[in-house]
């Protein structure tokens, strides 16, 4: 989608191009990052807010699952239920036993 702001302050868009260079980015790619975060910080009643955050929360569970094929591909790891509980019981005795060893 293609938006057209006509009739900006030539100092707005100095200001603008001065804050884009000084974060290393094109005043596209600033202008960009500034009005994505707008659309984050939109009060949760406006139109539109809740598709942003379904989408930054698809984004960042993407991220998730890329990082776990990663480390670990398509491996299912095992239950750790039983080994938890055990260890539990384990500790709980030796602390029931005064902290001997």
């Amino acid at each position: 989608m293609q938006v057209t702001i006509d009739q900006l302050e030539p100092e707005v868009v100095a200001a603008l191009r001065r804050r884009a260079q000084a974060a290393g980015r094109s005043l596209e790619q600033e202008l960009r990052e500034i009005l994505l975060n707008a659309a984050r910080d939109a009060p949760a009643d406006e139109p539109g807010r809740e598709k942003v955050e379904a989408e930054k929360a698809e984004a960042w569970v993407e991220r998730l699952r890329a990082v776990r094929r990663e480390l670990w591909g398509d491996r299912v790891l095992p239950d750790s239920t039983e080994l938890i509980r055990q260890m539990r019981d384990e500790r709980t005795a030796w602390l029931a036993g005064g902290y001997r060893d």
